[in-house]
């Protein structure tokens, strides 16, 4: 989201939620982070990468980490049959709680114990459940992984850290279409 001399926000940085594809308090909180890198580069005199990559790093951190992961869950429910969807709606796998939670821009992962809950609720249909779980772990592989975002810019090391995330979104996508394959 940054070059020398520029930092782009909101749309221009395709910082919309990927749920609700609404982009206004992620707009919002990306100008008050890109504003404190400007002034921190303005004061510093450099307004190059390494003076405005402090806005690329914090913003991952603070939001990129959730879209990111969101992202990977709604790959993975995008390609999920409507029966399905409406079963773990109706059994309460899913609930209002996670819904909401996502469409503020926040993930969650469940608790043991709520794991425990979705596992009886979902005894009806294993083989859905396990597939579910498989996304669940996976959202929390890319949310980590966006949480190792490069604190400084350094071309080799962010060049494997993005390699890492293209190959994360990737695996969501594989994830998904087994979703949409009967289980083994």
């Amino acid at each position: 989201m940054v070059a020398p001399g520029l930092m782009v926000v909101g749309d221009s940085a395709c910082q919309a939620l990927p749920v609700i594809c609404r982009g206004v308090g992620s707009a919002m909180i990306a100008a008050t982070m890109a504003a404190d890198a400007a002034a921190f580069a303005l004061e510093a005199r450099d307004v190059g990468l390494d003076g405005l990559w402090s806005y690329n790093y914090n913003y991952m951190r603070e939001r990129g980490a959730y879209a990111a992961a969101l992202d990977c869950m709604r790959i993975f429910l995008q390609c999920l049959p409507e029966k399905d969807l409406q079963w773990c709606l109706a059994s309460g796998i899913i609930d209002e709680w996670d819904i909401a939670v996502a469409l503020v821009g926040r993930s969650r992962m469940p608790t043991t114990q709520a794991r425990l809950r979705s596992v009886i609720k979902g005894l009806g249909d294993a083989p859905l459940m396990m597939r579910l779980e498989g996304a669940l772990k996976h959202s929390q592989k890319v949310f980590e992984h966006y949480l190792l975002y490069p604190k400084r810019y350094d071309p080799s090391t962010y060049a494997e850290w993005a390699h890492e995330a293209d190959f994360l979104v990737e695996d969501a996508w594989r994830l998904a279409e087994k979703v949409l394959l009967p289980a083994v």
